[in-house]
């Protein structure tokens, strides 16, 4: 009886393997910009895990969306002012 050998796994020296694990400049935008919305569609989960009414639990895709205005509006101007590198080492902090 003859056994078929299995298909061996990619390395990660091989160029396809590393194509296929590198996410490509739109689907980074995407995810960037999606990452404000995705929780919407999921908020009659969220309140009932949460224990609250649905409009309550609305108040957190809120609080998401006005925190990142507000960082855009007030963090990113400073980028251009003060030095990048000692900034974004205080807000990792």
């Amino acid at each position: 009886m003859a056994t078929q050998d299995a298909p061996t796994p990619p390395t990660a020296s091989a160029p396809d393997a590393v194509d296929r694990n590198r996410m490509s400049r739109g689907l980074t935008l995407l995810f960037a910009v999606a990452n404000l919305y995705w929780a919407q569609p999921l908020l009659d989960f969220i309140g009932r895990d949460l224990h609250t009414s649905t409009t309550l639990a609305d108040w957190l895709v809120t609080a998401t969306q006005i925190g990142y205005a507000a960082g855009a509006l007030l963090l990113v101007p400073l980028g251009d002012v003060l030095d990048r590198r000692q900034f974004i080492l205080e807000m990792m902090l």
